[in-house]
């Protein structure tokens, strides 16, 4: 029972890391330009 709790654990924590890292991958694709952009005009303030 020890290990079938400890595999859905680790399952569970895959998948939420793969979830937060697939959201952040699209986020930054769907923002580069915006990103992009926002910097260099920190930059320039600067």
């Amino acid at each position: 029972m020890g290990k079938e709790k400890l595999m859905k654990k680790t399952i569970i924590a895959v998948l939420i890391c793969s979830a937060i890292v697939l959201s952040g991958a699209w986020y930054t694709a769907l923002a580069e330009d915006k990103e992009i952009t926002d910097s260099q005009q920190l930059f320039e303030s600067k």
